[in-house]
């Protein structure tokens, strides 16, 4: 549990870098069109996502301030890739929870067990919280009543919204002014069309993984808010001035107030419907340059932000050269026989570095001690440092001393390259 906690922490964090471009971006482009900052919200999803890829454009200063290594060492440490924090709080993060001497548990190993603990049940939470707002939802709506096609009508909602997911609906309360039907009917079809109901579901999914960190609450509160207003933008340049004033009168009537985060429905009158009124008043056709703009620092977020930074063992062993080579050793330890050393001349040794440049593999915090034979380069460079390219078992990749599940196919190779 506290290494799942771990990393689903480390994950948000790294996220935040990527928001805070966002929010930047989203005010240094405010006059912009909404669609695109979508596309923002996409990229923090996949920030999001339970894995990490390697870029070397990547401007994130580190995938893990919190290490899984801390857990079991005798001095903790954050490395957050900014020295200045680093110094500034190490010392005392190290001093509280170093463990005592003779100790048989680490306080980190404790807390982050907590904190591991916490985090499930505030899942579960959110997910209860999603399904009975979900099932009182269609309770109320077992009286309604169908308008024409996907769109019905009930006496027991206060505004209209889609719901469902493979065949979402659109309902309607009764109430409704009749000149307020055909505006509203256009801006939930444009949410079905957009499928804004499954992003919605997916941002809501994100929120209740990550919802110990308050920066992702905010998060999913602006894609909220940017997504009603894409679809208000989407319905509205179809519209002279007097349908867009109709628009927003449509907006008043329909307006709520939002008390709580909603799981599931996309309301008419959900969010933000002061700004959303303004914006529709003031829709002009947006310049092409602002929206390749836009675009581009789209493509600019997701270069930088979205990944990590490559593991800098990786890269010194992708980045190698034979030039860079002033001794090569090669130690093969079988299992049942002696260990057999060779020196490699220059033929050999750049068999060698074409091999060792393929290394691949994702990084392990902890490995099982094996048992089996390995394959070992010793590797001196112009510099004076030997460093270690090792294979051990056609299980684990090591490079100086770092672990890596490089997958048993390409290790075996080692054998007969």
């Amino acid at each position: 549990m506290s290494e799942v906690f771990l990393t689903l922490f480390n994950r948000s964090l790294t996220a935040c870098w990527l928001i805070a471009v966002v929010l930047v971006l989203r005010l240094v482009f405010r006059k912009a069109p909404r669609w695109p900052r979508l596309l923002l919200w996409a990229v923090v999803g996949f920030r999001l996502l339970p894995f990490s890829i390697p870029h070397p454009w990547s401007l994130v200063p580190t995938r893990e301030v919190l290490p899984e290594e801390m857990l079991y060492s005798s001095t903790p440490h954050i490395e957050s890739g900014i020295p200045a924090v680093d110094a500034a709080v190490n010392p005392a993060f190290t001093g509280s929870l170093a463990p005592s001497p003779g100790a048989s548990v680490n306080p980190l190993q404790v807390l982050t067990w907590l904190a591991g603990w916490v985090w499930l049940i505030g899942l579960a939470g959110m997910l209860l919280y999603a399904a009975i707002s979900w099932l009182r939802l269609k309770g109320r709506l077992r009286t309604a009543v169908r308008l024409q096609d996907n769109i019905w009508q009930s006496d027991r909602i206060a505004a209209p919204f889609v719901l469902g997911v493979l065949r979402p609906r659109i309902y309607l309360p009764f109430s409704l002014p009749q000149a307020a039907l055909p505006s509203v009917i256009a801006h939930e079809q444009a949410h079905i069309a957009r499928k804004d109901h499954w992003f919605k579901l997916l941002g809501f999914a994100f929120l209740a993984v990550y919802w110990f960190n308050p920066v992702i609450w905010l998060a999913y509160i602006l894609f909220c808010r940017d997504m009603e207003a894409a679809c208000d933008e989407r319905v509205v340049s179809k519209l002279d001035p007097a349908g867009r004033a109709d628009y927003s009168q449509a907006l008043l009537a329909c307006s709520l107030p939002r008390r709580r985060v909603a799981p599931c429905p996309l309301a008419f009158g959900e969010v933000g419907v002061k700004s959303r009124v303004k914006a529709v008043l003031r829709y002009k056709k947006p310049a092409v340059i602002l929206l390749v703009l836009l675009i581009c620092s789209v493509t600019a977020a997701l270069t930088f932000f979205a990944y990590d930074q490559p593991d800098e063992s990786l890269q010194w062993a992708k980045k190698l050269q034979a030039e860079d080579i002033t001794r090569l050793e090669l130690v093969v330890m079988p299992q049942d026989t002696d260990k057999q050393y060779k020196l490699l001349n220059e033929e050999e040794t750049g068999r060698a570095v074409e091999l060792i440049n393929q290394s691949r593999g994702r990084r392990l915090s902890r490995h099982e001690a094996l048992a089996g034979g390995g394959i070992i380069f010793y590797v001196t460079t112009t510099d004076g440092i030997t460093h270690t390219v090792a294979n051990e078992g056609n299980t684990y990749l090591t490079i100086d001393g770092t672990y890596f599940d490089a997958g048993y196919d390409w290790l075996a190779g080692w054998e007969t390259d």
